[in-house]
């Protein structure tokens, strides 16, 4: 492996390695000031927003940082940012208030929680990491969301320290979806000002990103979407239960997906397979030798950090560690392999079988009223090894072919 890659990955695993650090320091405040069912309330709304951002996603963020990693023209980047500050608005307009309306008709959300639920649903949407991603400035988007997590750090601290309803908390998650949006916005504005943007074609953008769309689709949405979910079938304690267990899985998932996304726009031809082989070997090895640490800390530290509420929960966190080993050689032989020899569509098949697995298996055990929480997360874990084992396959055999 090349210098410029290593410090390509570096970069990018110290802002993700930071993104997994912050829920690390909130969810604890969170937990401690609104208990298992307080946290399973706020958990529901936050996924109901996050489900709205799958769905919406559209596929951008994979396909624009491919677009803008593969062209350093600075006129083509303002035009993309361009259609994608259009598409996002009007999706809000159109998809993102209605479902609001639904929210508080249908769900009894508060006058709250809707707003909640529209500011998290916009602004998480209204994601720039793509173009910090594409130019491989991961820097600069660490030292903005140092700056905005900060503020809503000592936000939170503030809310738990005096007390706050789960009002206050909600108030202080809206904060900071719109900080996290507006000051990395910002900078890009600033960074672009005087630069004439290209025309794109929206029809084209959307081409290229619906392919990630339609195969990582129902991934993204029972990753975002399950505690929502889940809650019409599950008391507000197993969904907080869950939520925790899920939220930690996300957190190793951020980490590889991270990864991921580094080595989609550095990784080269040239001895593409035995470097990525290399990187999973010692990732995999790395993530073994660390379970028995993570079963033996996670099983006091999740208690004593989240809330005595919480114990037990390590054993889902186990459950779902089984498929973030799997997770590994899925995520960096997919796009990022696929991507360098050119079958990117390869990537795309994988997701979308194991996703139809996905939907059959939490079907069946939605319809037989089994509220065990253990079964809820085994379709997870199964779709990280489909994922995982037809991936290796299929570049066992595209390596040979590239002979």
């Amino acid at each position: 492996m090349n210098s410029t890659l290593i410090k390509n990955i570096i970069s990018n695993w110290g802002v993700v390695i930071f993104n997994v650090t912050f829920p690390l320091m909130t969810l604890p405040l969170l937990t401690h000031s609104l208990g298992v069912d307080g946290y399973g309330q706020y958990a529901k709304v936050l996924s109901f927003a996050m489900l709205y951002v799958v769905l919406g996603e559209l596929g951008m963020d994979m396909a624009l940082t491919r677009r803008i990693g593969n062209d350093a023209s600075s006129h083509l980047h303002k035009g993309l940012l361009h259609v994608f500050i259009k598409l996002r608005l009007v999706q809000s307009l159109f998809f993102l208030l209605p479902l609001a309306l639904i929210g508080l008709v249908i769900f009894e959300f508060s006058i709250v929680e809707a707003i909640f639920f529209i500011t998290v649903g916009f602004f998480t949407s209204l994601n720039f990491g793509f173009y910090f991603h594409g130019v491989l400035q991961a820097s600069r988007l660490f030292y903005l969301s140092l700056i905005c997590k900060l503020i809503v750090l000592i936000s939170y601290f503030v809310a738990w320290y005096f007390n706050f309803e789960i009002v206050g908390f909600f108030i202080i998650g809206g904060i900071s979806a719109l900080l996290l949006s507006v000051l990395p916005g910002f900078y890009v504005w600033y960074r672009l000002r005087n630069v004439t943007a290209k025309y794109v074609d929206v029809k084209s953008i959307l081409t290229d990103s619906m392919q990630f769309y339609g195969s990582r689709l129902v991934v993204n949405a029972y990753l975002s979407g399950s505690t929502f979910l889940f809650s019409f079938f599950v008391s507000d304690t197993n969904v907080g239960f869950y939520s925790l267990a899920l939220q930690i899985y996300r957190i190793g998932a951020s980490l590889i997906g991270g990864l991921a996304k580094t080595l989609l726009v550095s990784i080269s031809f040239s001895s593409v397979y035995s470097n990525l082989l290399k990187i999973v070997v010692l990732l995999s090895i790395f993530a073994l030798v660390l379970a028995p640490v993570v079963w033996f800390v996670g099983e006091w530290a999740i208690p004593l950090v989240f809330g005595e509420g919480f114990n037990g929960v390590i054993l889902y966190v186990m459950l779902f560690y089984i498929g973030l080993v799997f997770q590994i050689s899925g995520a960096v032989f997919g796009y990022p392999y696929f991507n360098a020899v050119g079958r990117i569509e390869l990537a795309h098949k994988s997701i979308f079988f194991s996703s139809l697995v996905y939907v059959a298996l939490i079907s069946l055990i939605l319809l037989s009223g089994n509220d065990n929480l253990f079964l809820f997360i085994i379709p997870i874990v199964v779709v990280d090894i489909l994922v995982s084992l037809s991936r290796m396959i299929l570049s066992v055999k595209v390596s040979r072919e590239q002979v």
